[in-house]
């Protein structure tokens, strides 16, 4: 069953775009982009059951924390993609952390690296 993706960098809703295709491209099943908040986030993840969610910083620790209290979420692996170098220490519980901009080949590893965890 291919990994289902939901792409969320919701400060750069046109990278989110663009990142999505370059995943689809590399044989990932995205499920989309959400850029309307942490709310509406929310309910897309728990609509589209993910298994893995790119988020921006903005709404990564929130989300990840009601990730981690949903029992059937739990398993959700989340990667935070920011410009910021010190995100690792900034949201805790995420599986892992982009530091943009990257190359293409960056995302897709950081995505395989993820979901194989």
């Amino acid at each position: 069953m291919m990994a289902r993706i939901l792409v969320a960098d919701c400060s750069d809703p046109e990278f989110s775009t663009a990142l999505a295709r370059v995943l689809a491209l590399k044989g990932f099943g995205t499920v989309g982009t959400e850029c309307n908040g942490t709310e509406e986030l929310w309910l897309r993840v728990l609509a589209e059951r993910p298994d893995l969610l790119l988020v921006d910083r903005k709404n990564g620790a929130e989300i990840i924390e009601r990730l981690r209290a949903t029992p059937r979420r739990q398993q959700v692996r989340v990667l935070v993609v920011d410009s910021d170098r010190n995100i690792d220490r900034e949201v805790p519980g995420a599986d892992g952390y982009i530091q943009c901009p990257a190359p293409p080949n960056i995302y897709v590893q950081a995505v395989r690296d993820a979901l194989s965890a």
